[in-house]
């Protein structure tokens, strides 16, 4: 990120901050790091709730494939913000799919990740 250097200790938390404030600016991986970001599951959640938040919802969801292409360690927030992207692209047919992903990955018996999905289903009109 601009202004951090060797001398300057940032943490995971400043950083994914940050990700996620320049998110909405064009900011994506580029190689293996975002201008010396360490790809993991913080920062790589941190771009997801970025593009979340700022209607990115094509750009998230393209974080998320990514995220499952290279293994990263998925949690309960990865998959929330997932399922808040099929809520903000609002495709019935993306959405049975993460669902289904959801389900498979464990974590459909998660109250937030269970209420996210409500909200899916009622934005994708099927409730």
């Amino acid at each position: 990120m601009h202004g951090t250097n060797a001398a300057l200790s940032v943490n995971d938390f400043t950083l994914s901050t940050l990700l996620a404030v320049c998110s909405g600016s064009g900011v994506y991986w580029k190689g293996s790091s975002v201008d010396g970001v360490e790809k993991n599951v913080v920062s790589y959640n941190a771009l997801l709730s970025g593009f979340c938040r700022n209607g990115e919802g094509l750009k998230a969801l393209d974080m998320f494939i990514k995220m499952v292409e290279e293994g990263v360690e998925l949690t309960d927030f990865s998959l929330t913000s997932v399922v808040n992207v099929c809520i903000l692209i609002a495709d019935y047919e993306v959405s049975k799919q993460v669902h289904g992903f959801v389900l498979k990955f464990g974590c459909g018996l998660n109250a937030c990740i269970e209420a996210t999905l409500v909200d899916m289903y009622r934005r994708c009109e099927k409730i």
